[in-house]
């Protein structure tokens, strides 16, 4: 039986439509899935710990060891407190969200990380890339077999022609293996509001978009996996989740999306202990 939400604006959601396109384009957008308040409270929060990189950021840009370094020109890839607001539930497991990630990953997924990506104004369009080339390496065969992570993209933001939304090339997810150049011609561009939500295949081709815009345009991501997938390969030089200094609780249902060696990593003050 399908799962049914109900989406603030009382329409049907139906979880097993939204995961059979994402399963087909690599992609889906989610429409009014997170608090726009929590969303407007993770914005501002972003902001003063890496101020230079936001909207009316006050520093200069700076690469910081293991918690933000540079992923294109004016381009910035960030790692905030794992704690409220960025950890919140309404962040990490919002009802619709969850309902999706559960079909396509399965019931006992994994949050693998959690952080930000800045495009600073007048940055040039990103590189087109994959954030995962797939289990074997990016042959043909990894194209076939089913997801095994999923990025969310959670604007803090809204994302318009001018400030640069994520270009996708839908369906290259199933095209694994040598392939020639991907045409812009072919890449769809999702413009977000917000409370909006872009979920991708770890594996399908994308780029960011160039910022035309006079301000910056961050997004939070999460990463969704199956609990035996680890990405060896995105987060050498920045860390999956920011937690050294946290003192918070974290939520028990944020907890529970954790794999054991990440819950092994937090203070008993995280795990809400004394």
């Amino acid at each position: 039986m399908n799962t049914l939400v109900r989406d603030r604006n009382k329409e049907q959601f139906d979880s097993l439509a939204v995961s059979d396109r994402f399963n087909r384009e690599g992609y889906v957008i989610l429409r009014n899935s997170v608090d726009v308040s929590v969303v407007a409270s993770a914005a501002e929060c972003l902001s003063r710990q890496f101020g230079a990189f936001c909207p009316n950021g006050d520093d200069s840009p700076r690469v910081i060891e293991h918690a933000a370094m540079l992923v294109g020109e004016k381009r910035y890839q960030v790692a905030p407190f794992f704690e409220a607001p960025f950890a919140l539930p309404s962040i990490c497991c919002a009802v619709k969200v969850v309902s999706v990630v559960e079909r396509i990953l399965g019931a006992g997924f994994n949050l693998s990380s959690l952080g930000a990506v800045i495009s600073l104004a007048g940055a040039p369009p990103q590189h087109v890339h994959r954030d995962f080339e797939g289990i074997f390496g990016g042959v043909p065969i990894d194209g076939m077999l089913p997801s095994f992570a999923a990025t969310l993209i959670i604007p803090l933001v809204e994302v318009t022609e001018e400030n640069g939304p994520t270009m996708i090339w839908p369906g290259s997810h199933r095209l694994c293996g040598p392939h020639g150049t991907w045409s812009l011609s072919d890449a769809v561009r999702p413009l977000l509001k917000l409370g909006d939500c872009l979920l991708m295949d770890y594996r399908v081709v994308h780029a960011g978009g160039a910022n035309n815009s006079g301000v910056s345009r961050p997004i939070l991501y999460n990463v969704y996996s199956r609990p035996w997938f680890r990405d060896h390969l995105n987060f050498r030089a920045i860390n999956r989740f920011n937690t050294p200094s946290v003192r918070l609780p974290l939520a028990n249902e944020v907890q529970k999306m954790l794999s054991p060696d990440d819950l092994a990593g937090l203070s008993s003050a995280q795990l809400g202990g004394a």
